[in-house]
């Protein structure tokens, strides 16, 4: 059996990064686009509380989403990935190539 795919953010396990797809209603768009979270945003899912969901976003800042609100997100999740400037390495060592001289 296939794992079911994330489509509620309330569906999202922390520790993921999510793409914001769409928020259903005017009224939750409205309060979390002044959050800086829309249709695009591409937010860390840092922790689950009693009372909602921590996201990171890009330019650091948090946002708070409501836990009776976060159902009504849809999110893609998005693949793992290292952080920028590293080289994953298995079972090895990584060496800088000599500089060329021409």
């Amino acid at each position: 059996m296939k794992p079911r795919k994330a489509r509620s953010l309330a569906d999202v396990p922390a520790g993921r990064t999510v793409e914001i797809v769409n928020i259903l209603f005017d009224s939750l768009r409205q309060k979390y686009r002044e959050a800086g979270v829309q249709a695009g945003t591409r937010a860390r899912f840092e922790k689950r509380t009693d009372d909602g969901i921590r996201l990171r976003l890009p330019d650091g800042s948090r946002a708070r989403i409501a836990a009776d609100q976060a159902r009504f997100i849809e999110v893609r999740v998005l693949p793992d990935r290292p952080p920028l400037g590293t080289v994953p390495v298995v079972g090895g060592t990584v060496r800088a190539s000599p500089p060329i001289n021409h």
